[in-house]
């Protein structure tokens, strides 16, 4: 039969027109649903007529042609109804027209593109956004600039010290023989804290830190040698008599141009025949010209003077850019200034400070070369234990009253401390030790046996 909407070929059992979609009878729609339904049971891929029915086409009214053919569809749907379903056949998906594969595949497609459920593969890549690009661009240049960047920075910070500004180690001249002046050697101090202030404040390796600081200590070791002996030099042979006013206050001295700066004390006293007399003391010298912090004089007791490293200085300046074992040492040297006042070990002979305090020092430097056996400074320690044995040993007008011979009540007393408080396996424990048992021999006096003790010891030193 033909559609009467579009006059094409149609199956009589259709009730609707598969090329232009219109109903063919209103009554006869729930009855053919039926049996769409069965029909969807055996081939899920059948579309129900459902998705194809509008509210306009079931409200449209039929032709007298159309009722007529629908009327006989009518009694051949009620006559299949009463068949049995099994005998209904299922024409294979094989079998069935070209015409009809071609309207289905047109049907899938028009149903996809209508729902936009296209495959994204079939999608067109849209181009790169210029935007993208330059970013793209800029992040490339800035990775490259951070690795060159990086690359010149860890040169710097693993670059070697010893070609570093003005600060170079010391040339290795005995003090007596150097060439410089005074002056001179405190312009070099200076020069290279200048140096080592720039250093320490940028970007480089611990190591390296630690190593410029140890060639700066070093150096403030030999030039305050070099400072002592030629000041004093000077002084005999260029510069007039330093001479004190009895105004207490603020002075200054200069010699070849290095110029000191110290607060006059006067003290009140009297002689052994009751007559008074004053005599002034120098206190808070400085080096004023040139300004020199990390250095300060201290006067011997014969009208000179004495330079030494300001410790506390150091300690306060330096001990945050460096690691644990030279904050401690810096702690105990400041520790041992402290002690001494600002002071020399020695004024003319006389020792500026209490043999019990040498024996802490001695204790303290052995317990800080076992917390720190690879510190780069451990030789100078060792020499300072040394030499703060050999004071608590034998020092003279300290250690035996010149009147008797006998040892002297303050040196028993750190003789027995030191003993009671230090590293029994330590060599300078058995030689102080080994003297006090040849005092006590001798009920305390000084004799044969304890010189020969104190020799052996100084000829083993010489030789280490």
């Amino acid at each position: 039969m033909k559609c009467p909407y579009c006059k094409k070929e149609i199956e009589v059992n259709m009730t609707f027109c598969p090329h232009c979609m219109s109903v063919l009878k209103d009554a006869d729609v729930e009855e053919f649903l039926k049996v769409d339904e069965i029909e969807s049971e055996k081939d899920p891929k059948d579309v129900s007529i459902k998705d194809f029915i509008t509210e306009e086409e079931i409200t449209e009214e039929p032709t007298e042609e159309i009722i007529e053919k629908n009327e006989t569809i009518e009694e051949y749907t009620q006559e299949s109804q009463t068949e049995d379903i099994s005998d209904v056949e299922i024409v294979p998906p094989e079998e069935e027209t070209q015409d009809y594969k071609e309207e289905d595949e047109k049907e899938q497609q028009y149903f996809q593109y209508n729902e936009n459920i296209a495959p994204s593969h079939q999608q067109e890549e849209e181009p790169q956004s210029p935007i993208w690009a330059a970013l793209w661009a800029i992040l490339t240049v800035l990775i490259l600039g951070v690795g060159v960047f990086g690359y010149f920075a860890y040169q710097k910070y693993s670059a070697p010290i010893e070609f570093f500004g003005l600060l170079k180690p010391h040339a290795g001249i005995d003090a007596a023989d150097s060439g410089i002046d005074t002056r001179a050697a405190a312009t070099k101090i200076n020069e290279g804290e200048f140096s080592l202030n720039q250093y320490l404040k940028e970007a480089h390796s611990q190591k390296n830190k630690n190593k410029l600081f140890g060639i700066f200590f070093n150096n403030i070791i030999y030039y305050t040698e070099v400072m002592t002996y030629k000041h004093n030099e000077q002084m005999f042979n260029n510069c007039a008599p330093l001479v004190i006013d009895d105004r207490p206050g603020i002075q200054t001295y200069d010699c070849d141009g290095l110029e000191l700066t110290f607060n006059v004390k006067v003290e009140y006293d009297t002689d052994y025949q009751g007559n008074p007399y004053h005599y002034s003391l120098q206190n808070d010298m400085k080096i004023t010209s040139p300004e020199t912090k990390a250095v300060y004089p201290a006067g011997n007791g014969e009208g000179g003077y004495t330079f030494l490293p300001d410790y506390s200085y150091l300690d306060a300046m330096y001990s945050k850019y460096l690691t644990p074992d030279w904050q401690d040492y810096l702690k105990l040297k400041a520790g041992e200034q402290d002690d001494l006042n600002n002071q020399a070990m020695f004024a003319d002979g006389y020792l500026n400070v209490d043999l019990k305090k040498v024996a802490d020092w001695i204790i303290l430097l052995n317990e800080f070369n076992k917390k720190y056996p690879k510190f780069e400074y451990a030789q100078n320690v060792k020499k300072d234990i040394n030499d703060y044995t050999n004071i608590l040993l034998w020092t003279e007008y300290r250690t035996f009253d010149p009147a008797t011979n006998k040892m002297m009540a303050k040196a028993k007393l750190a003789y027995e401390y030191f003993l009671n408080k230090g590293d029994e396996k330590s060599e300078e424990y058995k030689v102080v030790k080994e003297c006090y048992e040849a005092l006590k021999a001798q009920d305390y006096s000084y004799n044969p046996n304890f010189r020969d003790i104190i020799e052996k010891w100084n000829k083993k030193l010489q030789k280490n």
